[in-house]
């Protein structure tokens, strides 16, 4: 197992890096500006993303070993055609993607949520290798697209960002549509309805945790759209914060690397008390690696961040050292996150996002406005530690866990050694 996640750490690792050179090159040729504007029309596709998952999503995972394939293929492709259009109108209407961009969300989100469809049917089969790779083959796609229109074409315009991910996207799409259409054998269509019900019941619950999660990350950058500093617009501040949380957030990769094996293995586990040992060990492990990783990112000097990106992302170093607590406590609480779904209990992570989003919106209001950039950092910080704490008390209880059992231990040593001397071998 621990080989699976070494694996799926250094691909994640090298996709981080990918990302942050496409960071970089937004960044140097279409200005803070433009930087704020990918970013709300992203998060545009991920919310639209967020209903398709409802049935294509994470439930998936947690279904096939359950129930087969071809159902769940058949109920989440058509479930993401209906979704993604009322979503983007519904965005479009409220006015929270760029009106010029609305057709763009439509379109990206339904080719993201087909290859997500397809990741989710993977990883329900333990092909972590696989999930992977197309994983890594969809941000090198991208960066090859970009830089192709940047510098071959030399179209240094925003649509030039939406072009390349039309492509990365479209060609991972079919790749993994090949890798799948083995295992979708047509069956008697019997039991559909129970099957969606089912998919719906378990994908309900993690969908709406993402979606409250993701207003918990991402409601800043709407009332900052909204804001002005000095010699920056809304949309400019936008640009900066999320640059530096991103740049945050790749400590993220170590959690990412080590939950998705965690869930998966959960998943198809029948011993809750096995379960719960694994996640208390993987907790340990990503909260303690996190950690080690932080500290170089709190230690590079402004001028490091405005030689990569411009002299507008001045101000990156502030985002990091005020929402590094919060980055920290979510890379703990991740894997009791991950063990609540892995045993079907998503409504616990669900409860524990609609928290953090109470601090995000009261916080939101109060310090942005006033503090921009800082009020926005520290708000981060402030939601994700009330959820992380949530998560962490209804784990102990419901897991008869012993606040001692976070020391480290010599068998977490032995845990860690003994899967190493496996992988090499």
């Amino acid at each position: 197992m621990l080989r699976k996640i070494f694996y799926t750490f250094w691909t994640k690792f090298i996709t981080a890096v990918i990302n942050f050179l496409i960071i970089i090159i937004t960044a140097k040729y279409l200005g803070a500006e433009g930087r704020g504007t990918i970013s709300l029309v992203v998060l545009g596709i991920t919310l639209t993303q967020i209903f398709n998952d409802i049935i294509g999503g994470g439930a998936l995972v947690y279904l096939v070993p359950r129930v087969g394939v071809f159902k769940l293929f058949i109920s989440a492709y058509g479930w993401t055609f209906i979704s993604s259009a009322i979503v983007a109108v519904s965005l479009t209407f409220l006015k929270l993607i760029p009106v010029q961009y609305s057709l763009h969300v439509f379109f990206l989100s339904l080719l993201q949520s087909l290859f997500t469809i397809n990741l989710s049917l993977i990883l329900g089969r333990e092909n972590i290798r696989y999930h992977n790779l197309l994983n890594f083959l969809q941000i090198i796609f991208l960066l090859a697209a970009l830089l192709t229109i940047l510098f071959v074409f030399h179209k240094t315009e925003l649509i030039s960002y939406f072009i390349s991910l039309y492509i990365s996207y479209g060609l991972v799409f079919l790749f993994s549509f090949v890798f799948i259409a083995k295992d979708i054998q047509p069956t008697s269509l019997n039991g559909l309805a129970l099957v969606i019900k089912e998919i719906f019941r378990n994908g309900f619950f993690i969908q709406m945790a993402n979606a409250v999660q993701l207003l918990n990350y991402r409601m800043s950058y709407y009332i900052l759209d909204h804001s002005s500093s000095g010699v920056f617009s809304g949309i400019k501040l936008v640009g900066i914060y999320s640059t530096g949380v991103a740049i945050a957030e790749s400590l993220w990769l170590i959690r990412q690397s080590i939950a998705m094996v965690q869930f998966s293995r959960i998943a198809n586990l029948t011993d809750i008390y096995k379960s719960r040992i694994l996640t208390i060990q993987l907790a340990k492990l990503g909260f303690w690696a996190s950690l080690c990783c932080l500290i170089p990112l709190l230690l590079l000097p402004e001028n490091f961040y405005t030689y990569l990106f411009g002299p507008e992302f001045i101000s990156i170093p502030i985002i990091i050292r005020y929402s590094s607590v919060g980055i920290i406590s979510l890379s703990l609480s991740a894997m009791y996150s991950h063990y609540f779904s892995g045993i079907g209990k998503n409504h616990i992570n669900t409860i524990g996002s609609g928290i953090g989003l109470v601090f995000t919106l009261f916080f939101s209001f109060l310090l942005i406005p006033s503090f921009h950039l800082t009020g926005a950092a520290i708000t981060a910080s402030l939601s994700y530690l009330a959820t992380s704490v949530f998560l962490f008390l209804v784990f102990v209880k419901e897991s008869d866990f012993k606040y001692t059992e976070l020391l480290p231990r010599i068998s977490d040593y032995h845990f860690l050694t003994n899967y190493i001397k496996n992988y090499l071998k």
